[in-house]
């Protein structure tokens, strides 16, 4: 555990130099939660007008925001890696910044379908165009069944999906979903 602090600030000093994500290991992670933890628990032991605690709770502090500002760099040099179409390693990336990385990816993906879609009159799936509608997914799901037996999902929290409208109003009524857009209408109910 006395390493933890010093591994952090390195980790921080380093991601702020670096153009790039550097690898920090998800150990790092749970060292600092540990330590954390530890920390506001020997709080409960402490007199509560005492110096000694007034010092961990300004220790507390520090290393609650210098974990914070590493997870902020992180997190833009992600954003602008998406934005430039610069694919990640995704090894140097935390559990929950892959699942972010993978999110914006998709995100951007439907996106520019939906682009190239809008300008060119065709729909993503053939003749039924004015029939799907673009929802964000609330809950993980299973996946459902349209009237035409076509399947559609597995799906994920935050995904961005075109679905049959009947489908759509159904994930919506279950809370499932929200409207996002009716197609090529721009209206939010469809």
């Amino acid at each position: 555990m006395k390493d933890t602090v010093p591994r952090l600030l390195r980790a921080w000093r380093d991601e702020k130099a670096s153009d790039d994500i550097i690898p920090i290991g998800a150990n790092l992670q749970d060292l600092v939660k540990t330590l954390l933890e530890q920390m506001e628990a020997s709080l409960s032991t402490m007199e509560v007008t005492s110096i000694e605690r007034k010092v961990v709770k300004r220790e507390i502090a520090l290393i609650k925001y210098t974990w914070e500002d590493l997870l902020s760099l992180r997190k833009q040099k992600i954003d602008g890696a998406v934005n430039r179409g610069v694919t990640m390693n995704l090894s140097h990336l935390l559990d929950f910044e892959e699942e972010y990385y993978s999110t914006l990816l998709n995100a951007g993906d439907t996106y520019s379908k939906h682009a190239s879609i809008s300008l060119e009159g065709d729909s993503l799936i053939e003749g039924e165009g004015e029939s799907n509608v673009l929802v964000y997914i609330t809950k993980d799901g299973e996946g459902i069944v349209d009237s035409h037996l076509r399947y559609y999902g597995p799906f994920k929290k935050e995904d961005i999906v075109f679905l049959p409208r009947e489908n759509a109003r159904l994930m919506v009524k279950s809370k499932n979903a929200k409207w996002i857009s009716s197609r090529g209408t721009g209206s939010k109910n469809a």
